[in-house]
């Protein structure tokens, strides 16, 4: 079962203890991400927080990982890397993304035991697909330690460029759907900007 799915978990340190590589970051050897702004200001995130480096990024063809990494395959089946940006279907895999990941509330989705994804934890599927997170992956994550505030304004405006977020909220057809995230879910008075 992935990390408080279908639960509504929105307190950012209950998500967090129950998320195995949060609670125990010295198990993490790398990271792999994808090739976007979002994977990598998330990426830049968890290194400052955790000390994690990328050893892989993948470009939704190809795996490329450092010649330097020995073992890259059986440490990541061994679960010592973590995806981040990147919704891994793999029991073994840890990943975090906010992408949608099933077709409806009856999906078992054992592939994603080790997923953290913010429409997972609200129960938001392909059939509610009007309803998906807005945001991106460098946002939730801001969320889920309380650091957007820390952010200077240089780097919260670039940070608002991944994905397309700040557009994106201020689009009419997806204006509800930011504000109900960012007001009923996330309740974190930095993303309110795209709610006014």
């Amino acid at each position: 079962m992935s990390v408080l799915r279908d639960r509504g978990c929105n307190v950012p340190s209950t998500i967090v203890r129950n998320f195995y590589p949060f609670y125990n970051p010295q198990n993490i050897e790398g990271m792999i991400i994808g090739n976007d702004l979002d994977s990598l200001l998330s990426a830049s995130f968890l290194k400052t927080k955790f000390g994690w480096d990328i050893v892989g990024v993948y470009d939704y063809k190809t795996l490329s990982f450092s010649a330097t990494v020995g073992d890259f395959h059986n440490k990541l089946l061994e679960g010592k890397y973590i995806a981040v940006d990147l919704d891994i279907y793999h029991p073994c895999i840890f990943s975090i993304g906010h992408h949608i990941i099933g077709s409806s509330c009856q999906d078992c989705l054992e592939g994603h035991s080790n997923s953290l994804n913010p429409n997972l934890l609200r129960g938001i599927y392909l059939q509610s697909y009007k309803r998906k997170y807005p945001l991106s992956t460098i946002h939730f994550l801001l969320w889920l330690f309380e650091s957007e505030a820390g952010l200077d304004i240089r780097t919260r405006s670039l940070v608002w460029l991944a994905d397309s977020s700040y557009v994106n909220g201020q689009r009419h057809r997806f204006r509800s759907n930011v504000h109900e995230w960012v007001m009923n879910f996330s309740d974190h008075r930095h993303f309110w900007i795209l709610s006014n």
